[in-house]
């Protein structure tokens, strides 16, 4: 098996970094890289980001230095191309897993033509502004609908990936068995 990455997408407050927690203790080929921003950092903010200036940032685009990059609200999200390198470079295992904006999985794919791409879907796009709210607790009315508007259109992109799997709230159980199925049997190829 070549070694590929795994990238996990889906709109704003769909349990993307609480999927990717749970399934790196669950399988141990899984090695996470950081996601390179300009955003501020949360409160509840998990390792999985470095913070720069959008200066920083853009000296990284203009180097060349990121596998992919999107403006999201207002804010900067990458991926280093070395970080993604270095875990592949390993050989088949560790396997480099992250979430990224549903813009990057075309990028992601051109550099990684064996990439194992996972959607993550609402239940209903109606949990959307409550998840908002508890995750992010200063979201104002603005803010949780200009979410709902990217949320419609980054549904959308679902097409786009190898698979799509729904988070319903009050199911993160049967999610997590669904992702950890798709990744243990691409692992055995």
């Amino acid at each position: 098996m070549k070694p590929f990455p795994v990238i996990i997408a889906g709109p704003s407050g769909v349990g993307k970094s609480t999927i990717i927690r749970s399934i790196i203790t669950e399988i141990p080929e899984l090695k996470p890289f950081k996601t390179i921003t300009t955003r501020p950092r949360r409160s509840n903010q998990e390792d999985r980001y470095s913070f720069i200036n959008v200066d920083q940032f853009q000296g990284l685009i203009e180097k060349g230095e990121l596998i992919e990059w999107a403006e999201v609200h207002g804010n900067f999200y990458g991926g280093l191309k070395k970080d993604v390198l270095e875990i592949l470079n390993l050989g088949k295992f560790p396997i480099p897993i992250n979430a990224v904006d549903v813009q990057g999985v075309k990028t992601y794919r051109q550099a990684f033509p064996n990439l194992l791409s996972i959607f993550i879907s609402y239940g209903s796009l109606d949990e959307l502004p409550d998840r908002i709210r508890a995750t992010r607790p200063d979201a104002t009315e603005e803010d949780i609908r200009t979410r709902m508007i990217s949320a419609q259109k980054e549904m959308e992109a679902a097409k786009d990936f190898d698979f799509v799997v729904a988070n319903p709230e009050g199911q993160l159980k049967q999610t997590l068995a669904k992702v950890r199925d798709i990744i243990k049997k691409r692992i055995r190829g």
